[in-house]
């Protein structure tokens, strides 16, 4: 999958929980990824997708207190990083 800001990516174990969220953003154009835990987010951001949305339900399955937050913050800040170069 190619990097794309046009993704929303929902984290969440509830499988009640993710139906309703693509419910309702998939008719509004959405084009959504799913995670039903933190392990699972992270392998989606490594495959190079920019979701220009995370909806995170915490606490999360398979991820430390924070350690998805803190792998996003690492991630944007060496694209930052990058970008400035």
């Amino acid at each position: 999958m190619s990097p794309n800001s046009s993704y929303v990516l929902i984290v969440e174990s509830d499988s009640d929980a993710i139906a309703a969220l693509l419910a309702f953003l998939t008719p509004e154009g959405f084009s959504v990824l799913t995670a039903n835990d933190g392990q699972r987010a992270v392998d989606v951001l490594e495959r190079g997708v920019a979701p220009a949305l995370m909806l995170i339900c915490f606490p999360l399955p398979k991820s430390p207190a924070g350690g998805l937050l803190s792998y996003v913050r690492r991630r944007t800040h060496a694209a930052r990083a990058r970008e400035q170069s």
